[in-house]
Order: structure tokens, then C-alpha cells, then sequence
């Protein structure tokens, strides 16, 4: 690999990327697909993303849309039993108390354990966190009642099952006596007896005044079917809390109990060696076996295949479903969320499992202790996936997928981009990989990368791909890529689709449809198509379409769209078509004097490079693209949220990295990349992540607003405010804004500290009416270069409240990107309208979606921007 990706030859769309953007949460793991709706218990089914998490170990998310009670969300992971990840139960470091599923797997990864995915599971006491059922935990049982509830349980191998849990506590005396300990490792009450191990807690937290036995030589433990000895050490009457010493068994009983309990309790003395033995008495003997189980208080869903549930009320849900190959489901669905997911009756939960292919499923605490975390491939973050509906609910015990092998560095597998999207035949995408560990964890790659299609695999679509991962697809079908470096493999699959349903003509400077097109002879337009498929917009290369003009001497159009119209009058079709699907505009030509063309070529696009970007769910990833030239790490720049950040690059694979801090998507952010090339080329892009609607809007006249949730976010990042007024906080979209209120904007925007401006003497004719608060922004901009003032003779004017216009705003916004950025000229029918000074602003802010122009295809240079319009602007930028 050379230290660039290039196809010789390749040219790439304009004003495209070689792959589109990916919505997504780990690339070239993830499916996506909404091709046909499926019709399911929870309604049409609108998204599914499945991503694989570790071996054996795949996430799904799906979303759906009922008739009744809107949208529902779910979340679960699919596990096929392996050996390099098992199945576990944890209560953190002790039973007494509560915690999240974060914190209990931050005690994991203090013992060296690293999970690929984690669940609450059992209900448990909100008073002391202490599982309401049974548990078993390194096979031994952790926690017991006597109560015969359904629980789950998994083997050493990593299967499970699903079957009655009832466990019983015995003590047998030298002298015969045999006598039940009802509880173990459970809060005390005035009721029973109760046993406690150190993992309890350091303390028994028992209140009220008891009786404690404290047993040691505790010759083993509470294995199923495996009785062990303990001698007497101490018997102490006690008001409240006792210690439990390390390693020892303590007995206890409150003073309130029954005169039985007592009598039980009278049988042991100091000195004694008793034996104590934990059965389960349903009389499955998977659970003698079994290393991992819980009881599930909520009941069984499934029992062979068959509904078995007590139906209630609509609720956040968690369940296992184990299904007839034995691969084991984690189940979420989000709830009290209306509009996100408004949640399940126990019936549609069963129901769903079983259509999940489940024949036995049992269901967990759910309502707002429902949540579902996992560790990321290429991090060792645990995330937490879905959306609890009472923020993080501290639980009891937990389910976790346990990864067993430990991280080496060394590739063990390729994660490949971009998986599953439709393209259009003839379309050329580039196919990059990312490399992992056997534990699933970030591994280098130190050897070439060799790409291939796999032919066996591919069902009519055809492809080529070449060694820096350029790809043609042809045909109709699925086509699969391999790439291999050293001994790790990696694999994605594109749809080609040789036919589409529908191609739209546009303007490439402003995405605008054209439906007709009036031009002069020496004016040059560029077009561009895109194509649609069962409503999926479809990733597109100018190779793909064939264009054409129906009288040749209205003039001529090249292969990428770009129409040069002839010195005649006259009226006719510009056509464009991919397979057998075509599209057509009106063209109209008049006839204008011979142009004289320029002797300095403008640049091919071809020689800029470019950057596609996609949020992974942990990490911003970019991939640079088509470069002529030589990339490095000094040429890249990355802000966030408008602040310069540090981050990765791979020059062997021409990535760049940003991981996100914990909890980052917490919030909206926007995340921007801009690369240099030696010889002076550029390319631009900007990602949003995270939420935007989730944000607070404070302003009362933008909650219909379109631009509310771009005003939130610049407020939120203190770029713009609002004016206070008697109807409350208004943001006045609508309403022009002055050059003096740009100046204060793009201050904040780029975090000035106006004061060291004070000094700067402004040529201004009119600077004495500069108001105050504008005053230094003012100063800063003209020192930075961003706002020179209007000229008006030989004298420079500010004109503070003047409203600034969009080729103004261009002007100054154009001079916050990075030079040496594509424009393509501009082919708007008010073209002539646009000053001189200002055309090259424009056309670069629109070549880069900065701006956009208006559906009549103009882009009216001279109209006032609004405060909503500068706002919008400012955004794209980033």
C-alpha cells in the first residue's frame, strides 16, 4: 500500500464522495436494511442495523411503526454459543446494594474481564439491591429463598436453559438433627433463617437485635449437591449489623422470629462441625451443572414453543429467549417514550420472542430498571444501547457476555466498509477496512491489504475491485468483497441494482431539481443525477449514467454532466439515463456572441481529494479518498463543536480518528475534518452527531420553527442569544440580521477573546456608529481579515445596521474554510447578479452544501440573510 488510496483514472462524482455517508454504529459490521417493510407484533417494521459485537455475539436494533400506539424500539443481541464468549451472571462487587450495568462491568474490568454485552436481570428489593430469587454465580449458588420461580441457566460450554429453580439450604448436625436455612445471602427479616458468605457484603446490614452463629473451616461451598463442613466459632447476641469475616459463613436470625426458628437455631453450639449442603429439589439436573443462572421473578414468557405468560400492563421490557438451535436472545424494548417507544404488555413480549424463533423464554425486571449495554468492537468502552426510561436505574445482578480472550493487538479480523448499500450498476464505491483482535479490541495493520470479489459468492451482480479498494459494480444483485491482510479476513456485501426506479436531474452547485433549463451560448452548466430504488436513494458515480442532448448543435454534454451549450437558438432535451431507466429536461438555448475561452484551465475535480465520514458509535472515522498528492498528519485539521481536537491518522489507510469521550453522545455535536494535500488541494467535511431534537429549546417563537433545533444547538454553544421580552425568551428568526450582529456571531463562533482586539485602528468612515457591544467584534474582524468594510469612493464604510446580504455573508463565511477547496461554477439563472468580488465565495459554498440555492433555481446574491438563514449557514460550516 503507497501512502495514498487512488484509482488511476477514477472520476469520482461531482460534488459526491466515493462512498456516501454512513449512518451507522460499527462499519462494515453492520447491516442495514428497509427494503420491505416487515409486518410484526410490534407493527411495520421501519429500521434494523445488526452489528456483531464479538464471535457468536450480534446486536440488533430495529424499529418499528404501529397503528396504535406509534413508534416501538428494541434492542437485543443474538449470541450462538462458542467458546470465546460465555454467558455470566455478576452483582458487582458484593449482593448488598445496587448498581448500574456501567459500574457492575467497570468491576469486571477491574478482574480482568471484559464483556461484549451486558443486561439487568432479576427483580430486586429498591430498599438494599439484595435479587429477589435465586442465583448462581461460578457455580455456586450466590443467593436463595426457597421460592420455585422459572429461571435461566447457562452451561460451561455457553448453551442455556430455561426451567423451575428451587433451592433448599440444609444443615445436618453430628447428632442427626437436619434443619432448612431458608435464606441465603438475603436482607434479614423477623420471619426465617438466614446464612451469609462474605460476598454479601463486609457486613450482614441486618436491623434489629439477633442471634449470630459465625462458622469457619468452611471446608467448601455452595455448589449444588455438594454438602461441605463448617465448625461453630461463635454464637453472639447483637443489636443491628455484624461483620462478616472473610472467607466465614455467618448464621442469623432477628430476636421477633418464631419460636421453630429459634429452636433450629439452639441445635448448634461453639465447637460444633456441621454439615451444609444447597439442593434443587424441581428435579432438573441441568442445575447441578449449570455455572451461571438467575431466577426471574417476572415469570415465563415461552414454555416449549407455547405461550405462558400473565398478561399486564404496556412497559419497558426485558426477557431471554432461547431458541430451538440453542443460540440465546437478550431481550430490550424501550417504553414510556412516547413517539420513541412507548412500550409492551407481557403478551406482545411473548409473542414477539416467539416470532424471534425462541420456544422458551422467561422475563426480567423491566419498566425503567431495562437496559442493555455492550462493548463496542475496536474499544474496550461499554455503552450503554438503548434508552432506559428512568435514566440509569441502579438494579441488582446482571447478564453478561463474557469475552474470553484478552487483547493482543494482533489482527484477527477486518471490519469492512460499507456493508449492504445499494448501488447503482456501473457505480464505482471505495471499500476500506479497520482491523480487531480476537478479543474484539483495536488491532494495527502492519501488512498490505489485498482486495477481491468473491465470485462464489456473488448471484448476478458483478464487480471489479482493484488493490487500493476501488470498486465497479455491475449488473443486478448481491456482490461480496473480501479483503485479507496477513491472516486476517474481512467480508461486505453490496446490492447492485441495474435499473432504478426513478433518476432526477440537478443543479451540482445547490442539489436543486431542474425540471427545465434556459441558457445562453457560452454558458457553461453542470448536472449531476441521482437514482432511487424502492425508495432508497442509491450510491451513484458519474459512470454510472449516460448523458446526452437530443439536437446536437444545442451543444454538448460530457460524461460527468457538464453542459456546454452551442452558438444557436433553439429549443430540445438534455437526457440522461442508467440501464433501461432514463430522465429528461426541457432545454432551451439562445444564441449570445462568441465566448473567448480562458487560457488557464480550472482544475479537474479529480484532483481534489475527498473525505467520507461516519459516526460509529464510539468513534468519528473519516477516510480520505482520490488524492493526487501526499497527505500528512500536519495537513489534517479536526474541530469539535468548533474546537480544534486531537486525533488519529492511519496514512497506511488513510483514516482519521476521533474516539469519543464517555457519555459524548449524550449530547448533539458537530465534528469537522479538513485535509491538505501537498500540491494544495483540500477537501471539507462535516458530520453531525448525536441527537439535535433531544435539545431544549428556551426561544418562544421557534418551536414550529425550521430552523428551531440548528438555533438550539448554536445557542447551546453560545455562538447566538435571544432578547427577552415581556412574552418571554424569543430568538426573532425571522428577522434580518445586521452586519454589527454577523460581527458578534462569527466572534463567538470562533471563541475570540475580543479583548485583545482593542488595540486595532478601523479605517471606517461610520465607525462612530459601530454600537458598543459590537465595538471589538467589529475590531476583530477587520484585523482577522473576515470583515474589510464596503467600499463607497475613496472611503470605506462598516454600515453597522445595515442588513448584511448573502453575497456578504458568503464573502466572510468562505474566508472561515480552509483554502484550496473545490467550487464549481455557478449555474443559477441569476447568475449575472452575483458581484464579482463575491462569485468565488458563493460557488465554494455551494460546491461544499454550505449554502444551498432556492427551487427556482437561483440563488438571489442580493437578498438580506435572516437571523435563522445565518444561523443555518453557520451550522454547515460546523
Amino acid at each position: 500500500m503507497g501512502n495514498y488510496l487512488q484509482k488511476p483514472g477514477l472520476h469520482i462524482k461531482k460534488n459526491r464522495f466515493a462512498v456516501k455517508l454512513m449512518s451507522c454504529i460499527t462499519a462494515g459490521m453492520l447491516i442495514f436494511s428497509s427494503m420491505s417493510a416487515f409486518a410484526s407484533v410490534l407493527g411495520e417494521q421501519t429500521t434494523h442495523t445488526e452489528t456483531e459485537y464479538a464471535q457468536g455475539t450480534t446486536y440488533n436494533r430495529n424499529t418499528f411503526q404501529s397503528d396504535s400506539v406509534g413508534q416501538q424500539t428494541e434492542n437485543y443481541f443474538e449470541y450462538i454459543p462458542n467458546s470465546d464468549v460465555l454467558p455470566i451472571v455478576s452483582n458487582g462487587d458484593q449482593v448488598f446494594g445496587k448498581r448500574t450495568s456501567v459500574e457492575a462491568n467497570e468491576y469486571l474490568n477491574e478482574q480482568g474481564i471484559f464483556a461484549a454485552m451486558g443486561m439487568n436481570a432479576d427483580f430486586f428489593s429498591f430498599q438494599t439491591g439484595v435479587p429477589m430469587s435465586d442465583t448462581i454465580v461460578d457455580g455456586k449458588v450466590l443467593t436463595s429463598d426457597q421460592e420455585k420461580l422459572t429461571g435461566v441457566g447457562f452451561n460451561a460450554d455457553g448453551t442455556g436453559f430455561i426451567s423451575p429453580l428451587q433451592i433448599y439450604i440444609s444443615v445436618e448436625t453430628p447428632e442427626g438433627t437436619l434443619f432448612d436455612i431458608e435464606c441465603l445471602n438475603k436482607y434479614r427479616q423477623p420471619y426465617v433463617m438466614y446464612i451469609y458468605t462474605d460476598e454479601f457484603g463486609d457486613y450482614t446490614n441486618a436491623e434489629g437485635s439477633g442471634t449470630n452463629v459465625v462458622l469457619g473451616n468452611v471446608s467448601g461451598g455452595f455448589s449444588l449437591g455438594q454438602p461441605f463442613t463448617a465448625t461453630v466459632e461463635s454464637i453472639t447476641s447483637d443489636n443491628g449489623s455484624v461483620a462478616i469475616p472473610d472467607g466465614k459463613l455467618v448464621i442469623s436470625v432477628d430476636d421477633r422470629v418464631a419460636d421453630e426458628v429459634k429452636d433450629r437455631l439452639n441445635q448448634l453450639y461453639i465447637g460444633q462441625t456441621i454439615t451444609v449442603a444447597a439442593n434443587e429439589v424441581t428435579g432438573d439436573a441441568r442445575w447441578n451443572s449449570a455455572v451461571y443462572g438467575t431466577g426471574c421473578l417476572g415469570g415465563t414468557l415461552l414454555r416449549n414453543g407455547q405461550l405462558d405468560y400473565e398478561d399486564d400492563s404496556a412497559a419497558p421490557r426485558s426477557a431471554v429467549g432461547i431458541k430451538a438451535d440453542g443460540s440465546i436472545i437478550f431481550y430490550t424494548i424501550d417504553g414510556r417514550q412516547p413517539g420513541y417507544s412507548y412500550g409492551v404488555r407481557k403478551e406482545t413480549l411473548a409473542r414477539r420472542l416467539l416470532e424471534l424463533g425462541c420456544v422458551d423464554a422467561v422475563n426480567l425486571d423491566g419498566g425503567g430498571s431495562t437496559q442493555l449495554g455492550g462493548t463496542l468492537p475496536e474499544t474496550t468502552e461499554f455503552k450503554i444501547l438503548n434508552s432506559p426510561s428512568e435514566g440509569l436505574r441502579r438494579c441488582a445482578n446482571f447478564i453478561f457476555l463474557k469475552k474470553m480472550n484478552p487483547p493482543d493487538g494482533i489482527p484477527y479480523k477486518l471490519l469492512t466498509y460499507p456493508y449492504g448499500e445499494y448501488v447503482l450498476s456501473g457505480s464505482s464505491v471505495g471499500v476500506w477496512v479497520a482491523a480487531i483482535d480476537k478479543s474484539y479490541g483495536k488491532a494495527e495493520i502492519t501488512e498490505p491489504i489485498y482486495y477481491s470479489v468473491e465470485s462464489d459468492n456473488t448471484t448476478v451482480g458483478q464487480a471489479v475491485i482493484n488493490n487500493d479498494g476501488y470498486a465497479t459494480l455491475y449488473g443486478d444483485g448481491d456482490v461480496y468483497f473480501s479483503a485479507v491482510t496477513g491472516e486476517a479476513y474481512g467480508s461486505t456485501m453490496l446490492h447492485s441494482v441495474s435499473n432504478p426506479d426513478s433518476i432526477v436531474i440537478k443543479n451540482e452547485s445547490d442539489g436543486s431539481e431542474v425540471s427545465s433549463l434556459s441558457v445562453s451560448s457560452g454558458q457553461t452548466v453542470y448536472l449531476t443525477a441521482d437514482s432511487v430504488y424502492q425508495n432508497i436513494n442509491l450510491t451513484d458515480s458519474d459512470e454510472a449514467y449516460s448523458w446526452s442532448v437530443s439536437d446536437e448543435n444545442l451543444g454538448t454534454i460530457s460524461a460527468d454532466g457538464t453542459f456546454i451549450p452551442g452558438n444557436v437558438s433553439g429549443t430540445g432535451t438534455i437526457n440522461v439515463s442508467a440501464g433501461s431507466v432514463s430522465a429528461s429536461v426541457n432545454l432551451t438555448v439562445s444564441a449570445g456572441p462568441e465566448q473567448i475561452p480562458t487560457s488557464t484551465p480550472r482544475p479537474l475535480e479529480t484532483d481534489y481529494p475527498t473525505i467520507t465520514s461516519s459516526n460509529t458509535g464510539n468513534a468519528f472515522v473519516a477516510k480520505i479518498f482520490g488524492t493526487h498528492g501526499i497527505i500528512d498528519e500536519d495537513n489534517i485539521k479536526m474541530t469539535v463543536d468548533g474546537v480544534k481536537t486531537k486525533f488519529s491518522f492511519s496514512p497506511e489507510t488513510m483514516t482519521v480518528e476521533y474516539v469519543y469521550p464517555e457519555d459524548f453522545l449524550n449530547n448533539p455535536h458537530l465534528i469537522s475534518v479538513s485535509v491538505t494535500d501537498d500540491e494544495g488541494y483540500s477537501a471539507y467535511k462535516t458530520l453531525s452527531v448525536g441527537d439535535i431534537s433531544a435539545l431544549t429549546n428556551i426561544f418562544e417563537d421557534t418551536n414550529e420553527h425550521w430552523a428551531r433545533d440548528y438555533i438550539s444547538y448554536m445557542t447551546k454553544r453560545k455562538v447566538v442569544s435571544g432578547y427577552e421580552t415581556d412574552n418571554g425568551f424569543v430568538f426573532r428568526p425571522d428577522k434580518n440580521m445586521t452586519r454589527a450582529e454577523f460581527a458578534c456571531m462569527i466572534s463567538n463562533y470562533l471563541g475570540l477573546n475580543v479583548y485583545n482586539y482593542r488595540g486595532v485602528e478601523l479605517p471606517y468612515a461610520d465607525k462612530d456608529e459601530i454600537p458598543d457591544w459590537a465595538f471589538m467584534q467589529v475590531q476583530a474582524m477587520y484585523s482577522l481579515g473576515i470583515m474589510t468594510g464596503q467600499q463607497d469612493g475613496d472611503r470605506v464604510f462598516f454600515s453597522p445596521s445595515s442588513n448584511i446580504k448573502r453575497s456578504e455573508y458568503s464573502v466572510a463565511s468562505a474566508r472561515l474554510m480552509p483554502s484550496g477547496l473545490y467550487a464549481a461554477p455557478v449555474s443559477a439563472v441569476d447568475a449575472e447578479d452575483i458581484p464579482d468580488w463575491a462569485r468565488s465565495s458563493i460557488e465554494l459554498l455551494l460546491t461544499q452544501s454550505i449554502m444551498s440555492g432556492y427551487t427556482d433555481g437561483s440563488v438571489r446574491p442580493n437578498n438580506n440573510v435572516t437571523r435563522a438563514e445565518a444561523v443555518k449557514i453557520l451550522y454547515g460550516i460546523g
